[in-house]
């Protein structure tokens, strides 16, 4: 009788299932073509902000002839063939300048050398980098006819390694003079830093967005990150009612130990690093905001807007709920946010419709 009872109803259900089956498909089919529309409008929006207005708004006209003849990447020497190196050395053009140091005369023309090797980077973001890390002592470069043709800055700092407190140099803020290019430049200066990193710093690092130009020198890939380009629509879906603009050193010093604890190959900071990055924002156009959980410091964001735009520089958190809402304060004002991290970091599932695109390339020597 059980068994009957529980026949009939599975009959009943079964009738009424294919009864409303003829409306409900029309229903699912809708919300299926929405959600693929949803998703072609989203990433049509990434795609365009990118490769459009961002390439429209980033050029100036005065960077126009300059962008025709660099097209690569990376601003550095690329060797030739034997008999072009023949022809230089004839001419007296390898190893003929002598490496400067003491560049501190010469700032405003290193910086313009770097605006005119660098037109993707936007003149906003590259001022605050090379006041950041520009060091007159450490600078090296090349002067020939009256003017700089091409610097290599270098910075010493302190990393964790595999428990161990290492003293690293950095090399960055690389550039050669357009007219004077393929004349082994900066080869000589890379060389010069080398050598002198070897004696004093147990190994090098640099940034670059061409690996395969720098595998000559010694250096090797030990990293690579992603760039998201994150439309600020879908950033401010998440609420930001825990973030701040106000914190101190010591608080950011703490948050940034307990970061780094998940790590290894991490640069040392303390609360001095974080007192002049609090004092070179409140002065600058940078910008800094704070994720708190019951008045806990739990992430901070330095980032710079620029037409329309917002460039993280630098973001550290401990959790997706403080990544989520400082993404959404930083996007309050903007149409997009420009996000870059490292390869194991998925952003695509907290914002499924970002598309990630290689970055830049962390290489050592």
């Amino acid at each position: 009788m059980e068994v009957l009872i529980t026949l009939m109803i599975m009959i009943i259900i079964g009738s009424l299932f294919f009864a409303i089956l003829p409306y409900l498909l029309p229903f699912f089919l809708i919300l299926f073509l929405l959600s693929l529309y949803h998703n072609y409008k989203v990433r049509k929006q990434y795609r365009d902000y990118f490769e459009d207005q961002r390439t429209q708004n980033f050029y100036t006209q005065d960077h126009t002839q300059q962008r025709t003849r660099n097209t690569d990447s990376d601003v550095i020497d690329v060797e030739y063939s034997e008999e072009t190196k023949i022809y230089q050395r004839v001419l007296g053009e390898v190893g003929g300048n002598m490496i400067s140091r003491g560049a501190r005369e010469r700032e405003a023309e290193i910086f313009q050398l770097l605006e005119k090797s660098y037109p993707n980077m936007p003149r906003r973001l590259l001022e605050s980098l090379f006041r950041h890390r520009f060091d007159p002592q450490r600078c090296l470069y090349i002067a020939q006819d009256g003017k700089v043709i091409a610097t290599l800055q270098m910075t010493i700092a302190q990393m964790r390694f595999r428990g161990y407190c290492l003293e690293v140099a950095c090399f960055d803020q690389i550039a050669t003079a357009p007219d004077y290019r393929r004349r082994h430049k900066m080869r000589e200066l890379l060389q010069a830093a080398n050598d002198e990193a070897s004696h004093n710093q147990l190994f090098s690092l640099m940034y670059v967005m061409n690996p395969r130009l720098f595998e000559r020198y010694g250096f090797k890939t030990v990293h690579t990150s992603k760039r998201y380009l994150l439309a600020g629509e879908e950033c401010r879906r998440n609420s930001c009612a825990n973030v701040r603009d106000k914190a101190d050193s010591e608080q950011m010093s703490a948050l940034y130990q307990r970061f780094i604890s998940r790590f290894d190959g991490c640069f040392l900071r303390d609360a001095a690093y974080y007192d002049d990055l609090l004092q070179r924002v409140s002065k600058g156009s940078e910008h800094l905001c704070f994720y708190y959980e019951n008045d806990t410091l739990m992430g901070y964001c330095l980032y710079l807007i620029e037409h329309q735009e917002a460039r993280v520089i630098e973001i550290v958190y401990l959790d997706s709920r403080s990544l989520k809402q400082m993404l959404s304060y930083v996007a309050q004002k903007v149409n997009g946010v420009l996000l870059v991290v490292s390869k194991a970091e998925k952003i695509e599932r907290i914002f499924p419709f970002a598309i990630p695109r290689r970055e830049a390339y962390l290489m050592a020597r």
